[in-house]
């Protein structure tokens, strides 16, 4: 069962331009999430498979939507007795941990504002979001254990009911900060008609299947777990998968993929780039139909491989915490997907590139759906938002990522994307990754510079140096080389994963 009709003009299309076209949301004049999806499917299909859920320690746990309804009332309960009410900002630092999917749809009830963050957040971090926002309650495991668990293990337990609340539609509802690649994180605050938006994620991009089983390798604490593990999913009827692991180990992903039979994937491309060296025949992906990335650029050499060994394209797609879906490769008969590309853009939104090549989605007479509700008050005035990420299109209308617009290289006189160089440096066989930037320089003003991480089994040395140079030069024009390359054992990144631009890798510091 799944409830694409209810929101949805029309739910399949022939060809990209009728979908660009004529895919249209019904937008209900009071959504509610937990209520409108969660307990509907509670009360129509009550033994419909929801999450599955899995750990390192050998524990499994599946949930019905009428398990996650009754969970998340009790949840709604004791958040009530914490004096929690509507408006109030709740910070989630559960990982993985299913009861994040508990909690999540309990202040959905509530109409409290979830605020989830990474459980990988310093100290530091923690405070930095604290002193700017106000927060009534922290939940972290410990939190669970404590006050949780006895409360939800009680016998005598006496619920009430949770009244839904009156709420506008623009009202907030979740909170997430910026990953941070360049300077500090920002605050991103989505209203509830948000979870709407990801249907086009879920059913279009993703290609999720009523009944079937989605894994999006997401922390919890990234607004890429809203993308791919709750609200379009559930929609579209597929359960999400949930694998609340220690560390990241690619084989064992891998053999979780095959082990509870994943049909539609989504990472984003550093697993991809792992695991391009390995033998995946060794795992059973006969039920994978679909596989997505996003996030970064992915190479155009590891998605080769990997469609080689499987069979399966990879399929791109691009977007900000800010925003939802807003250019995808999407899986129609006049659609060829392009590797390296940002695909072609969303129905969603009307998006454009102005006279210096940044990308603008038009406001001008309406707020899309999934955009965030505290963007700049000069957008209004302007009547576009603008993303910051610079791209170019070609005569097909394919969009292509150039750069962040405050991470462009100048280098005497010429502008530099960052990206494009990594690119060509990824290439090369021996390496793993990279992050190239730009360096002062009293001449030049910047030089480009590049920390290369190499594969192992592979010295970094000036003859290594020298190759990877001799390499870069044959692919692109020379003021694009890099001047400097300084080999690193692991890239300074972002807790999502996401190089962070400016950072120093631990070999530098």
């Amino acid at each position: 069962m799944n409830l694409l009709n209810a929101f949805l003009q029309q739910t399949e299309f022939s060809s990209y331009d009728e979908f660009y076209k004529e895919c249209k949301i019904k937008v209900p004049s009071d959504f509610n999430f937990a209520y409108d999806v969660v307990d509907f499917y509670a009360e129509h299909a009550p033994d419909q498979r929801a999450l599955v859920w899995c750990n390192d320690d050998g524990e499994t746990k599946t949930f019905t939507f009428k398990d996650l309804a009754r969970q998340s009332i009790i949840a709604a309960n004791f958040l009530q007795n914490q004096g929690i009410a509507k408006g109030d900002i709740v910070m989630l630092c559960l990982h993985r941990r299913y009861e994040y999917w508990i909690f999540l749809l309990a202040l959905h009830r509530l109409g409290a504002v979830a605020f989830p963050v990474s459980s990988q957040l310093t100290h530091k971090d923690i405070e930095y979001r604290l002193a700017a926002c106000m927060v009534s309650l922290i939940i972290t495991p410990e939190f669970l254990q404590e006050q949780w668990e006895p409360y939800y293990k009680n016998p005598s337990l006496q619920l009430k009911e949770i009244p839904r609340p009156e709420l506008s539609p623009q009202d907030p509802m979740l909170l997430y900060y910026t990953s941070g690649t360049q300077g500090e994180p920002k605050p991103v605050m989505h209203n509830w008609l948000y979870p709407l938006a990801h249907i086009i994620t879920a059913k279009y991009w993703q290609k999720n299947i009523d009944g079937g089983l989605h894994y999006s390798m997401a922390e919890t604490g990234w607004a890429k777990s809203s993308w791919g593990k709750i609200y379009g999913q559930w929609i579209c009827g597929s359960a999400v998968f949930v694998y609340d692991r220690k560390k990241f180990n690619p084989q064992t992903v891998l053999q979780k993929i095959a082990d509870y039979k994943i049909n539609t994937f989504c990472a984003p491309p550093v697993f991809y780039r792992y695991i391009s060296e390995l033998d995946l025949s060794k795992y059973d992906l006969t039920n994978l139909t679909h596989c997505c990335s996003a996030g970064e650029s992915l190479d155009l050499s590891i998605s080769r491989a990997f469609t080689k060994k499987t069979g399966l394209h990879i399929y791109e797609g691009y977007g900000q915490t800010e925003t939802a879906l807003l250019c995808a490769n999407f899986d129609f008969p006049d659609f060829e997907p392009r590797s390296g590309t940002l695909g072609k853009p969303s129905p969603l939104y009307g998006i454009s590139v102005d006279s210096e090549g940044e990308l603008v989605i038009d406001i001008s007479k309406n707020k899309p759906l999934g955009l965030f509700t505290n963007y700049p008050k000069s957008a209004e005035s302007e009547g576009f938002y603008r993303t910051g990420d610079l791209v170019s299109t070609d005569n097909q209308g394919f969009y292509y990522f150039i750069g962040r617009k405050d991470n462009m290289i100048k280098s005497a006189g010429f502008r530099i994307s960052p990206f494009e160089v990594e690119e060509i440096i990824n290439d090369f066989e021996v390496v793993l990754e990279s992050y190239v930037y730009g360096e002062e320089d009293s001449k030049r003003g910047q030089i480009v510079a590049a920390q290369v991480v190499l594969k192992s089994g592979y010295e970094a040395n000036k003859n290594m140096e020298r190759r990877i140079l001799d390499f870069v030069r044959e692919k692109t024009a020379l003021y694009k080389c890099p001047r400097k390359i300084l080999f690193v054992k692991e890239l300074s990144k972002t807790y999502n994963g996401k190089i962070k631009r400016g950072g120093k890798s631990e070999d530098e510091k």
